[in-house]
């Protein structure tokens, strides 16, 4: 479909990254999208909030990912861009019309209270929004069935004090159950659990959610196991501020 062809919605804003949404947009989609680091990074004027800079990790890149059921590894940076929490990019990001997208960092927060609430966090439905047997089934699914012994999901506690790190991630995996977004965007989820057991949980985890979902990944282990879940790799070279793309055969 020509450009000219889609009706553009602007959602949001955040800094200089505009928010689009595309009445037949097939993709997820990077637009013209500018990337400083930090230090490199001056904001000039008092109003548009235009950065300039000699040098930058990614300058004008644009991207398609199909909405259609697709894995895709990429750096860091980029998947913050994506998401709103890197605010020193600009160009645009498109989604297709009620295109949901949910961002799950790499620090998961897992507030005090009941179970239930705890893990249904931060869904604006909240506990009521999911019925138990999912919370129960997503749990299970991510290696956290221990926890659903009496009280089960009524059981209270400082869950971000009585939580490993390793459980925490599996807690965030089981959200991501839980919402089934359209676009997922994962950074660093399995980085705290043993390496043998990442692989195995994350290809658990895919296989429950709808196959046209689009899965966005950063993280620093590439071992086989891992990259052979994915569709697509986007390459950081960071000394280069180059990316290049590796496809699965």
């Amino acid at each position: 479909m020509e450009q000219e062809a889609i009706s553009k919605h602007v959602q949001s804003k955040s800094g200089g990254v505009t928010f689009c949404e595309g009445d037949g947009r097939p993709s997820l989609a990077l637009k013209a999208l500018t990337i400083w680091k930090p230090e490199e990074a001056e904001v000039k004027g008092t109003s548009g909030g235009r950065r300039e800079s000699k040098e930058c990790l990614f300058e004008k890149l644009s991207l398609d990912f199909q909405v259609d059921g697709g894995y895709s590894l990429l750096s860091g940076t980029l998947l913050r861009a994506i998401s709103g929490a890197w605010p020193f990019a600009e160009g645009e990001v498109w989604t297709p019309g009620r295109c949901s997208l949910l961002v799950f960092p790499a620090e998961v927060y897992v507030p005090a209270g009941q179970l239930r609430s705890a893990v249904c966090y931060p869904s604006a439905a909240g506990a009521e929004g999911f019925a138990d047997e999912d919370v129960e089934r997503a749990l299970t699914t991510v290696g956290l069935g221990q926890f659903l012994e009496e009280p089960s999901l009524d059981a209270v506690e400082d869950w971000d004090m009585v939580l490993s790190s390793g459980q925490k991630a599996r807690v965030s995996l089981a959200r991501l159950l839980l919402n089934k977004p359209k676009v997922a965007c994962l950074d660093e989820p399995v980085a705290h659990l043993q390496e043998s057991a990442r692989a195995p949980l994350l290809e658990q985890v895919f296989r429950e959610l709808d196959p046209e979902s689009v899965v966005l990944m950063v993280t620093h282990d590439l071992s086989p196991d891992i990259v052979k879940l994915f569709n697509r790799a986007l390459h950081v070279d960071t000394e280069k501020t180059t990316l290049s793309q590796s496809f699965a055969g």
